[in-house]
This record gives structure tokens, sequence and C-alpha cells, in this order.
């Protein structure tokens, strides 16, 4: 799935591709993205019931337990 995500990103970035297809592109990595954001939610939550610690909010996190787009890039 990762694969072809970045094989999407890879020939939208290019430019080759026509617009219709530019679309379809991104509407199919769309989808992997979701699928990808669903399996792994799943998985977060099999591990919190085995260790809930792991997943203790950190002070800097927002409420839902997510960093926001901003904290995460200012880390990189």
């Amino acid at each position: 799935m990762i694969a072809r995500l970045e094989e999407i990103a890879e020939i939208i970035q290019a430019g080759e591709v026509g617009l219709e297809e530019s679309v379809a592109l991104y509407e199919e990595g769309k989808e992997i993205a979701r699928q990808c954001s669903e399996r792994l939610a799943a998985a977060q939550k099999r591990i919190e019931t085995v260790s809930p610690d792991l997943f203790m909010p950190q002070p800097d996190d927002d409420q839902d337990g997510n960093e926001d787009a901003e904290s995460l890039f200012a880390q990189r």
C-alpha cells in the first residue's frame, strides 16, 4: 500500500499526466491513505489493550491525543 502511495505521489509530482488522470490518482491515493489510517488505528487499539501505558498523551498533545500538524513539522 505504501509503495503504491509513493508511486502515485511521484507520478503526480512529475506532472506528466493529464488533469483527469491526476484527479483519479489523487482519489486513489486518498483512499489508500484512509485505509492505512484505519489499519493504524486498529493496531493502536490492539496495542492499547495489551499495554495501555504506551499511549499516554504527552503534555504538548492536543485533547484527542494527537499532535497538530504544526507541532509535528516544528519538531523536524
